[in-house]
C-alpha cells in the first residue's frame, strides 16, 4: 500500500497504480489560469470543473459525523485498480479484500482475505494496548507497537494493508479537519446523480483534486439514510496514462457486539516481535 499526502490530507493510493505511472515520462504542464483538467469523461464534466457547491462538503462532513457517532462497526473493504500506461496494455492488480472491525476508542481488527475467504497476506489487530501486525512475506516476525494516543483505528486500518482512502478518512477521528483541507485545495466539488448500490439508495459527491499535470476525480457514494460510505471511485487520465481505483464497502454491521476474543492476537509459533518491520514497497 502506498501512502500519499496531498492537500495536507492523508490519502491512500494503491502502490501498483502510482508506481506504474511513475515509470512513464511526464511532460511538464503549461501553466494556465483557464486550463481545464483532463479527466475521464471530461467532456461531460466540462460544466462541473469549476463548480463549488457547498452542499458537497456538507455531505462528506455528514458522513464523518455518522461514523464518529458509532460505538462499533464492521465492513468488508475491497480495492480494485486498473492502470493504463501510454503505449502499453492496461494492467489490473489483484483485488485487495479485508474485513475491518473496530470498537471505539482503540480496538481494531483488520484481516485480508483471498477470493476463497481464507486469510490473506496481512493482519493487524489493536487490543487497546498494543498494535500487532503480521505479513505473509515475513512469517517469522510480527510488529508489536504501543497503541497511539490518537487515531488508533486509522493507524491499524492502514497497517492492515487493504484499506483505501475512503476507509482511512471515514474511520479516523480527524476526518473533519482533513475534509476542510481537502475541499480548500479541490479544483471543484458538486453533487452527482443518486443511484442504488447493492440495494442501498446512495447519494453522490464528486470532487476533483490536483494530481500530476491534471486532476484526480473522487466520486463518493454515501447511503442516503445512514450516510455511510458504500463506494469511492478514483479516476485519473493524463498524458502518461490513466488510473481507475474502486473501493467498495459491503456487509456493513452497525454497532455490533464483538466478543473480547476479536481483539486477541496469537503470534505464529516461533515468531519474534519487532518494532521495525515494514511492508515491502
Amino acid at each position: 500500500m502506498h501512502l500519499k499526502y496531498f492537500a495536507g490530507t492523508l490519502l491512500v493510493l494503491p502502490f501498483f497504480a502510482t508506481t506504474t505511472l511513475a515509470q512513464a515520462p511526464t511532460s511538464p504542464a503549461t501553466p494556465s489560469t483557464t486550463q481545464t483538467p483532463t479527466s475521464p469523461d471530461s467532456s461531460s464534466q466540462a460544466g462541473a470543473t469549476l463548480t463549488k457547491d457547498e452542499a458537497a462538503p456538507a455531505k462528506l462532513l455528514q458522513m464523518v459525523a455518522a461514523y464518529s457517532a458509532l460505538k462499533s462497526f464492521a465492513a468488508t473493504v475491497e480495492l480494485q485498480q486498473t492502470v493504463t500506461t501510454a503505449g502499453q496494455p492496461a494492467g489490473s492488480a489483484p483485488v485487495q479484500r479485508a474485513r475491518v472491525q473496530w470498537q471505539r476508542p482503540n480496538r481494531v481488527r483488520v484481516v485480508t482475505r483471498n477470493p476463497s475467504g481464507e486469510e490473506g497476506a496481512a493482519k493487524a489487530i489493536s487490543n487497546g494496548t498494543n498494535i500487532f501486525v503480521a505479513y505473509s512475506f515475513a512469517p517469522g516476525q510480527y510488529v508489536k507497537r504501543p497503541v497511539p494516543p490518537t487515531e488508533a483505528i486509522q493507524q491499524t486500518v492502514l497497517a492492515g494493508g487493504a484499506a483505501g482512502p475512503g476507509a482511512v478518512l471515514a474511520f479516523g477521528s480527524g476526518g473533519k479537519a482533513q475534509l476542510e483541507t481537502f475541499f480548500k485545495t479541490a479544483r471543484s466539488y458538486s453533487l452527482g446523480a443518486a443511484e442504488t448500490l447493492n440495494g442501498t439508495p446512495t447519494e453522490t459527491v464528486i470532487v476533483q483534486m490536483p494530481f500530476r499535470d491534471s486532476a484526480m476525480r473522487y466520486t463518493f457514494s454515501l447511503g442516503q439514510k445512514d450516510h455511510l460510505l458504500r463506494r469511492l471511485k478514483l479516476d485519473y487520465a493524463g498524458r502518461e496514462g490513466s488510473i481507475a481505483v474502486v473501493e467498495t464497502h459491503s456487509e456493513l454491521q452497525i454497532n455490533p457486539q464483538f466478543p473480547a476474543s476479536t481483539w486477541a492476537y496469537v503470534p505464529p509459533k516461533g515468531a519474534k516481535a519487532t518494532t521495525t518491520l515494514e511492508p515491502l514497497t
